[in-house]
């Protein structure tokens, strides 16, 4: 691990694996969403729920679909309202809040 790099979560729970420690602090601040597929696709915002309804559908049963949910439950709990939001991009912009490499928020595919 070089100086620049984050260490990642080794915690015990999985749907935390493959973010920073950091991050994984910052998500169990967040109001917690059940870890259901009605409550990640209810949760998510209608612009990206085909796309995690396609991903979670295709993923085979065992570590894969864990990582497909672990990943989507992830956006679901940090996602906001517009109003905040808009928000979030003005203190972002600004320099006022504190920012997570991308790889970490965006729900792609190997994330």
């Amino acid at each position: 691990m070089s100086d620049t790099e984050e260490p990642l979560y080794d915690g015990p729970d999985p749907f935390y694996r493959g973010t920073t420690a950091k991050w994984a602090a910052y998500l169990q601040t967040l109001p917690d969403v059940p870890r259901t597929l009605d409550a990640i696709l209810t949760r998510v915002d209608d612009h990206w729920k085909a796309e995690a309804w396609l991903e979670i559908h295709a993923a085979e049963h065992g570590p894969e679909l864990d990582r497909v949910l672990a990943r989507w439950w992830r956006v679901a709990r940090q996602w906001k309202s517009p109003e905040k939001l808009r928000k979030i991009i003005t203190d972002i912009e600004s320099g006022k809040a504190k920012t997570a490499p991308s790889s970490e928020a965006s729900p792609r595919p190997g994330s």
